[in-house]
């Protein structure tokens, strides 16, 4: 059900798409950032100008389902945080109140699954996890515990 179709890690200071499908990022004014790990590495997103863009390809046209797992530091709140997002067609965020929050747009409407707000914690390192499988299951985590999980036809992501 899942293929890998994208794998960056920040840690070498670029996007290079270590999947093996070319699906490299731009990086657009990252900030250094100290890792998670002691004299380790990691790029820092202000969530207004800094982003990695990833062009489309033929890898990403039609994903059915999605995984995704990042480790990430979050500063502040006040403000959405997009951590992926696929035009018109997907989006996993924290929302200004720590919220973590993943929808599926199916042509006509976004709908998705959110965790309860607060979730997200301040200023330490967290595992977060999306899982949709393309049909009506998501589930989000966060530092491997279940955050929410919602049983609900989306349709496949494209």
């Amino acid at each position: 059900m899942f293929e890998l179709v994208l794998h960056h890690n920040y840690r070498a200071g670029n996007a290079r798409d270590l999947s093996g499908n070319d699906n490299h990022g731009l990086l657009v004014q990252p900030l250094a950032a100290e890792g998670s790990q002691p004299s380790t590495a990691a790029l820092g997103f202000d969530g207004l100008h800094t982003r990695v863009v990833v062009f489309p390809s033929e890898s990403l046209v039609d994903l059915g389902a999605i995984r995704f797992s990042a480790r990430l530091w979050l500063q502040d709140l006040g403000q959405r945080r997009n951590l992926l997002e696929g035009f018109l067609s997907f989006s996993l965020m924290i929302e200004e109140d720590g919220t973590l929050q993943a929808k599926v747009y199916d042509g006509t409407r976004w709908d998705g699954i959110w965790s309860p707000p607060g979730a997200v914690p301040l200023r330490r390192w967290v595992q977060v996890h999306w899982i949709y499988d393309g049909h009506d299951t998501s589930a989000l985590y966060l530092d491997e515990q279940l955050l929410a999980r919602r049983y609900r036809p989306l349709g496949r992501v494209h």
